[in-house]
C-alpha cells in the first residue's frame, strides 16, 4: 500500500513581517497626512463678480501719455486657504478675468484681453460680533489666454506672462453654518513692467475687480464665538 501526505504550505514568517511593516507604514503615513490636512489647510471657496478695466498708453514719440476708458468685464475664481492662526492665513487662487479698455482718442475702438492667472495673498483678519473684515496682499502671476484688439495703434502682442500686484478689501458676513458669503473689493494695476511694448507705444492694465463668493469652511468655524 501506497500511503500518500497532502503537504499544506505555510507562508513563511519572514513574508509575514513584511507584511505587517507595509501595514504599519501605511498607517503612519495615512494619519501623518490627516494630521497635516488639518493643521495647514482652512478652507476652500468660489468666487465671481465685476471687472472695471482700463490702460495707460505712453508715447515716446511725440511724448503723450493717454489714460483710456473703462471697459466693464467679468471675473470667476476657485481658491483655497490655509493655516489656521487666528489673525493670518494664505489664499492661494485660480482667476479667469477679462480686462482692457476703450480707445475714443482715435474713434471707438473696444480692446478685450482675457487673462487665466494664479494669484497668491496673505490674508490678514480679524473678527468683530457683527462680520470679519480683512485685508489681501499679494501678486498675481497672469497669463494672457486670448487678444482682441482693434485700436490700429497696436500693431503686436501683449505679453503672454505678466506679474502685478494686488490689494483687496474684503468682509465676511456671520453665519452659524459652515457656508460662509463675503464680498470683496480688489485694485489691480500693473506698476513697472509693461503689459505691452512695441516701436513706441507702452501700454499698463488696471483693473477695480468687485467679488461675490462663499467659502467652505471647516465644522469648527460653524459655532459662533462667545464675546465677553
Amino acid at each position: 500500500m501506497i500511503n500518500s501526505r497532502i503537504v499544506i504550505a505555510r507562508p513563511a514568517k519572514q513574508g509575514e513581517a513584511n507584511s505587517r511593516r507595509v501595514l504599519l507604514m501605511t498607517f503612519l503615513l495615512l494619519s501623518f497626512t490627516l494630521q497635516l490636512h488639518a493643521q495647514f489647510f482652512n478652507s476652500w471657496g468660489i468666487m465671481g463678480g465685476g471687472t472695471l478695466a482700463k490702460q495707460k498708453w505712453e508715447f515716446t514719440e511725440p511724448d503723450i501719455t493717454q489714460k483710456k476708458k473703462n471697459l466693464i468685464g467679468w471675473n470667476a475664481e476657485l481658491f483655497a486657504e490655509f493655516f489656521t492662526h487666528q489673525n493670518f492665513t494664505w489664499r492661494t487662487e485660480i482667476e479667469y478675468n477679462k480686462k482692457g479698455c476703450k480707445d475714443k482718442d482715435t474713434g471707438d475702438f473696444k480692446n478685450r484681453l482675457t487673462y487665466l492667472s494664479w494669484n497668491n495673498f496673505i490674508k490678514i483678519r480679524t473678527e468683530l460680533f457683527n462680520g470679519t473684515p480683512y485685508l489681501l496682499l499679494g501678486p498675481k502671476l497672469e497669463y494672457m489666454m486670448k487678444q482682441g484688439t482693434t485700436s490700429p495703434a497696436i500693431t503686436g502682442n501683449f505679453n503672454k506672462f505678466q506679474l502685478s500686484p494686488d490689494v483687496g478689501l474684503g468682509w465676511e458676513f456671520v453665519v452659524f453654518t459652515n457656508v460662509k458669503p463675503f464680498l470683496e473689493l480688489h485694485y489691480n494695476p500693473d506698476i513697472g513692467l509693461n503689459a505691452y511694448k512695441k516701436d513706441n507705444l507702452a501700454i499698463k492694465n488696471k483693473a477695480w475687480e468687485l467679488r461675490f463668493g462663499i467659502r467652505f469652511a471647516s465644522a469648527r468655524e460653524s459655532c459662533p464665538k462667545v464675546y465677553k
